[in-house]
């Protein structure tokens, strides 16, 4: 799933001008491996590309690998997902080396499939 987003208006540079301007593009790669018994292998790091930034702060590449599990607790079904991502390549200026991600979905009936 690729998406890019850039803003439209206002941030010219111009005297007294509040520089917003921004130009990225997202990309999330994302798998789930069935593995029986409610249990997979799952992970979908999101990929950034900051066209604004400096060539060495411009792109975010996570590496991930997750386990998740769907089980029924009472009458509802849950999905829990942990889930660790290296960061192969990220902005010089900020963040750790590693994410790690709790998930707790609800899954809800498909009120479209009888």
């Amino acid at each position: 799933m690729v998406n890019h987003q850039w803003n439209l208006g206002g941030g010219d540079g111009g005297p007294g001008s509040n520089d917003q301007s921004f130009s990225t593009t997202a990309a999330q790669y994302f798998y789930a491996i069935g593995l029986g018994r409610g249990w997979q292998l799952a992970s979908g790091p999101v990929v950034v590309y900051d066209w604004k930034a400096d060539s060495d702060d411009a792109l975010t590449f996570p590496l991930g690998l997750g386990v998740a599990k769907t089980a029924h607790i009472g009458s509802m079904t849950w999905k829990f997902e942990l889930q660790a991502q290296y960061f192969a390549e990220q902005p010089g200026t900020f963040g750790g080396d590693w994410q790690y991600k709790l998930t707790v979905t609800p899954v809800i009936h498909n009120p479209f499939v009888r």
